[in-house]
């Protein structure tokens, strides 16, 4: 049952000031519109003040993040997502919490999906690639083990989907839906979106 499968999806982004637009609001909102139950968490700077919840991103769109961090360090979550921008990426790595959610997340075999700067300041820095395969943003390899695949746009390994950049934001959305829910649901949102065509429509 699709609709049964959909609700027990749940999905952490974590953002901060200086994430990439394009990289944290196309995954939020297919996942969303696919039925995962997103939560937003901001991810603070050491240095800044935790009075609000908004984040300014690399290219200066403001979003409001559901949650602080902290308040759901603890909790399980199907998948974790980070995505990249230099700015939010530097303040991700940097998150002790977070690293450690994220190698209790691999340890436990749960999902996590980064993409562009993030797989290798978050994850590869840390040690969370140690026997993966992965692609990222060119430059933010230097951490990874394995190069064989950096020229492809997502990658998949074991329980961790990568992704290269802004321009492959919505390949990267499509992966994640197809692993945490199924590969229909991925093609069926595909079709809805017109991510591809679908005939009928174009018929006079």
């Amino acid at each position: 049952n699709i609709s049964l499968m959909q609700a027990k999806v749940s999905v952490l982004v974590c953002a901060a000031n200086g994430t990439e637009d394009i990289e944290l609001t196309t995954p939020v909102d297919l996942l969303r519109r696919a039925g995962a139950e997103v939560t937003l968490a901001k991810v603070f700077d050491k240095a800044e003040k935790q009075d609000n919840l908004v984040i300014q991103c690399g290219n200066r769109t403001k979003i409001v993040c559901d949650v602080a961090f902290e308040e759901v360090a603890h909790n399980k979550f199907t998948c974790i997502l980070v995505p990249g921008g230099l700015g939010g990426a530097k303040i991700c790595a940097a998150c002790e919490g977070l690293i450690s959610m994220l190698k209790k997340q691999k340890s436990e075999g749960r999902w996590i999906a980064s993409i562009c700067a993030s797989p290798g300041l978050v994850l590869g820095q840390h040690g969370l690639l140690k026997g993966e395969k992965a692609t990222c943003y060119p430059s933010f390899e230097k951490h990874f083990e394995d190069h064989s695949l950096l020229k492809e746009r997502v990658v998949v390994s074991n329980k961790i989907i990568t992704s290269k950049g802004p321009g492959t934001a919505m390949d990267f959305a499509f992966k994640v839906i197809e692993h945490l829910m199924s590969k229909e649901v991925a093609e069926d949102w595909k079709k809805k979106i017109q991510y591809v065509q679908v005939s009928q429509f174009w018929m006079m």
